[in-house]
């Protein structure tokens, strides 16, 4: 055991080996090896990890979008908009502003 001593110094008569400097070596070898299996482990493990986080924005952070659409001869009570996005958010009957106007296009009044 004495002679298993990896920190021995090459100049013998300064230091001296002893039984408790092998068994320090040893136990720092052993240490070694199995912390570098375990990092071994770790790295050469397959993990196929999946995460979707879907941020839910309020009314409030929506995105403005103006159209400006013609339908003629529809009356105007029974026109309404939904909206259904691709996260799978559904509005239904979102307000609008509905202008009535002639066969000539001409704006004839507002209606609520």
């Amino acid at each position: 055991m004495k002679g298993f001593d990896v920190i021995s110094n090459p100049i013998g008569h300064i230091t001296k080996t002893t039984p408790i400097g092998g068994i320090l070596s040893i136990a720092a070898i052993i240490i070694a090896i199995i912390l570098f299996r375990n990092e071994y482990a770790n790295f050469s493990d397959k993990k196929i990890v999946k995460n979707l986080y879907v941020d839910h924005k309020s009314v409030a952070e929506s995105l403005l979008v103006t159209l400006d659409i013609k339908l003629r001869f529809v009356p105007c009570a029974i026109l309404s908009l939904d909206v259904h996005d691709e996260l799978q958010h559904h509005r239904v009957d979102i307000p609008v502003e509905k202008i009535r106007i002639n066969r000539a296009g001409e704006t004839v009044e507002k209606v609520r």
